[in-house]
């Protein structure tokens, strides 16, 4: 999560900075062709073996109904290609390197809450949807699945035309796998320790793109 906490927090603090007055334009649609960069994290564990999926880029589309000032309902469609690393691998040499990549297809619902003005305004939306991740791993035969995912992000947007914006955004999204992806042993201040696992692959992203405004 550090990988792509500090982008997440530069997002937020953009949005921090935006005024406070009226909403969005209630009625109208909203179409957002964007690109960015997603920021990976560690996808399996093993034993002592783990896979990350690495930094890459990342492009999609969203589509999106003001029901008023304050609230909007999304749908948003992301593909990304990422580099598979794995650490302590018997199939490479030296146990660490590329050993394939993963291609990953998120159709998501999410819902939007904002604040400011028709001409600058920023939010932050909770989603929910579908990851279908699609693993080409050297050596091993894979298949494509789906999964569910979830999504929490901050955003601005920041008019350049009565009908065109600027849109700017950061998410943290969170896919439920069927594979262990971390695990450990945590201590706390009295000396108690636990053990722990997850099956959840976290990554990030900042996004920007054009929105175009239509319906009204």
């Amino acid at each position: 999560m550090k990988r792509f906490a500090i982008p997440l927090l530069a997002a937020a603090a953009v949005v921090l900075a935006v005024p406070a007055a009226a909403q969005n334009v209630p009625g109208t649609w909203e179409l957002t062709p964007y690109g960015g960069v997603m920021f990976g994290g560690q996808i399996y564990q093993g034993g002592a073996t783990t896979v990350d999926a690495d930094n890459a880029g990342t492009f999609g589309g969203r589509l999106g109904y003001n029901f008023n000032r304050a609230m909007a309902l999304e749908f948003n469609y992301s593909h990304t290609t990422a580099n598979l690393t794995a650490t302590n691998y018997k199939g490479i040499a030296g146990g660490y390197g590329k050993i394939g990549n993963l291609k990953t297809d998120t159709f998501e619902a999410d819902g939007l809450f904002s604040w400011g003005s028709e001409r600058t305004s920023g939010y932050v939306l909770l989603g929910a949807g579908l990851s279908v991740l699609n693993p080409q791993v050297d050596g091993v035969a894979t298949s494509s699945n789906s999964f569910f995912t979830a999504s929490l992000g901050v955003g601005g947007k920041f008019a350049i035309t009565p009908s065109a914006a600027i849109r700017v955004e950061g998410r943290f999204r969170g896919t439920s796998l069927s594979n262990q992806t971390s695990a450990g042993v945590w201590c706390d201040y009295y000396g108690f320790c636990y053990t722990y696992s997850s099956s959840w692959y976290s990554n990030g992203e900042i996004t920007g793109g054009i929105v175009i405004r239509f319906g009204k």
